[in-house]
């Protein structure tokens, strides 16, 4: 019923011996009320449209080259109780292998870039979404399906300067 969206670290969960034990890595606040649903959206190396960026590889050679991108860049969409459509962009640090870094508290590290809120979104509390690319299908109990667009580049652009619009928009 806060609002707000936490992101944790489950990976102690796979070992037998720490099963009662996960790391909260960050929380931010999304909505003013519940967070009702959300959907993960894979911002790592992709262009508008959800199309993937093509790594440059050198012929004849398997390594791709090195960048300082982070391993993991998401957008995480979310319906609220306050009839707003969030967005929160995530940056997870790791070694290039696939595995997170860990801080000094033994947890991935995790930078928030900002989070934005589409006031107003519906007409009511959103309670379901689904994500294909960068579109998102939203609906609520008024049964109206509700297609939006998410600029995938924007927050890694301007960062929490961007405004909510830049972010996500309605497509018509």
């Amino acid at each position: 019923t806060s609002g707000c969206l936490s992101i944790w670290d489950v990976s102690t969960l796979a070992t037998a011996a720490a099963r009662t034990s996960m790391m909260l890595l960050r929380r931010v606040r999304v909505h003013t009320m519940g967070l009702n649903a959300l959907c993960i959206i894979d911002a790592s190396r992709r262009t508008e449209h959800g199309h993937r960026h093509r790594r440059d590889v050198e012929p004849g050679n398997e390594t791709v080259q090195a960048d300082s991108t982070p391993n993991a860049r998401w957008i995480v969409v979310s319906a609220g109780d306050d009839q707003a459509l969030g967005a929160c962009a995530v940056d997870l640090q790791g070694d290039g292998e696939g595995e997170a870094e860990c801080n000094e508290g033994g947890g991935a590290r995790v930078s928030v870039r900002g989070t934005w809120a589409l006031r107003g979104a519906d007409g009511c509390s959103m309670r379901c979404l689904a994500a294909e690319g960068d579109l998102v299908v939203t609906c609520g109990p008024e049964q109206q399906l509700r297609q939006w667009r998410v600029h995938l580049d924007a927050p890694w652009r301007g960062g929490a300067e961007v405004a909510a619009s830049e972010v996500i928009s309605l497509c018509t």
